[in-house]
């Protein structure tokens, strides 16, 4: 149970990272302007 609670933290963080990243890009793009 507690690795696969692990796993799922893994799994959500690195979507989470990916949708930061677009943020990030976005308010990038957004100052550069």
């Amino acid at each position: 149970m507690r690795q696969a609670k692990i796993y799922y933290e893994a799994i959500l963080s690195e979507e989470m990272q990916e949708l930061y990243l677009e943020i990030f890009i976005d308010r990038i793009k957004k100052i550069t302007k």
